[in-house]
């Protein structure tokens, strides 16, 4: 059943709203200096209650358009999710921190994302959001290069909140080369690389290389100067790539402040933050239980936390031999559906992609990751049907 303008536009506030809701709680705890005060877990609280209303608020829609899928996903997360709390005691104490996340801000956000039709629709609601989570950042990061806010050496929360308006006004550079657009891109990644981490970055170079391999069929004047301008401005990064960063490093340090990815780009080295120590000792203990794996975060009772790599974690929930069936039709799935897409299927594809599969490379785990979800419902959520779906159906 197809949606209607207000359905897709409902559907589409409660996807995004986690992003913004969860922008303003980092901003209001920065911004007033109330980290590691009483009142934190309160307003983090308050923020997921703030959530969560959102879903309730869209659920109506969803449970007459969608209750089948609803339930199904349910079921079987939930089976899953039992066999491993089961079959893993020692996981348990992390599958209950996972608990919440998993089932009351990952799942919705897969099943609504796959409910949306009019992608039009979450478009427009994006690049609004986009813009709500670009001000707070610019005050914020306003406020933090005056002095006024103690940061730290870096946030990789903030980071990766701001990734989404460095995105969305670089995606509208590339479609349009207005001032605006330009100087919106530029201020989000400036921010990024001065106060994050090297992740987001990462994240936005695959974007931008992404945009570039599928443009538009039939560019505007406008869509070609955006892509020329970029296409210098990269060129350009890429020639003075270190005497770049050396200026900037010395511009934020008149600041008081030290770009940790900045100095670890300047690094001659590649510089992994221990996260090659981690993967030896997950992979050497799925070598002792290669067939049925670790299990569900299974991978955070040996180091303490995730182990900051999407393919690496899904072995070791899984086993060897289920983990490799998942990524494979994972994988198989997104190379289609990449392949496949129409154009604005594919640039909100190639967006989500960017913000929910690429940081799961390098940070986070894709049990919590609300990103990631919204990426693989909006995936599974495309009109056309891939060879393997057609012969399944078939059968």
């Amino acid at each position: 059943m197809a949606l209607n303008v207000s359905e897709n536009k409902l559907i589409s506030k409660a996807v995004v709203a986690p992003m913004v809701i969860l922008t303003l709680q980092f901003f209001i705890l920065t911004a007033f200096s109330l980290m590691g005060a009483s009142v934190e877990q309160a307003i983090q609280l308050g923020s997921k209650l703030m959530v969560g209303l959102v879903f309730v608020y869209a659920f109506p829609v969803i449970w007459r358009n969608n209750g089948s899928k609803l339930f199904g996903t349910y079921l079987l997360t939930s089976i899953v999710f039992l066999f491993h709390y089961l079959v893993f005691p020692a996981n348990r104490i992390y599958m209950n921190e996972i608990l919440f996340p998993l089932f009351f801000m990952c799942l919705p956000s897969f099943v609504y994302s796959s409910t949306i039709d009019n992608w039009a629709i979450l478009k427009e609601v994006m690049e609004k959001a986009a813009l709500c989570v670009f001000m707070m950042g610019l005050v914020l990061s306003i406020l933090v290069f005056s002095g006024r806010v103690p940061f730290g050496a870096y946030s990789m929360a903030f980071s990766y909140y701001m990734l989404l308006p460095a995105i969305i006004y670089t995606n509208r550079a590339f479609d349009c080369a207005s001032f605006r657009n330009l100087l919106f891109a530029f201020i989000a990644s400036f921010i990024v690389l001065a106060l994050g981490a090297r992740g987001p970055l990462m994240c936005l170079a695959i974007f931008a290389l992404l945009k570039l391999v599928k443009p538009e069929k039939a560019p505007t004047p406008r869509g070609v100067i955006g892509y020329l301008v970029l296409l210098t401005i990269g060129f350009f990064s890429i020639l003075f790539f270190e005497e770049i960063l050396l200026s900037l490093s010395s511009f934020l340090s008149k600041f008081g402040i030290r770009s940790r990815s900045i100095a670890l780009l300047l690094r001659p080295d590649i510089h992994l933050s221990g996260r090659d120590s981690l993967f030896r000792v997950v992979v050497e203990e799925l070598m002792k239980s290669p067939i049925i794996g670790l299990g569900l975060a299974g991978d955070r009772p040996l180091i303490g936390g995730y182990v900051h790599n999407f393919f690496l974690e899904v072995l070791s929930h899984f086993g060897v031999i289920v983990g490799l069936i998942v990524l494979i039709i994972f994988s198989f799935r997104c190379l289609w559906g990449l392949l496949r897409a129409k154009q604005l299927n594919y640039e909100l594809l190639i967006i989500w992609f960017s913000m929910g599969f690429m940081p799961l490379m390098v940070s986070s785990s894709y049990l919590i990751s609300l990103n990631f979800w919204v990426f693989l419902g909006l995936l599974l959520g495309l009109p056309s049907k891939s060879p393997l779906e057609e012969v399944l159906c078939e059968q």
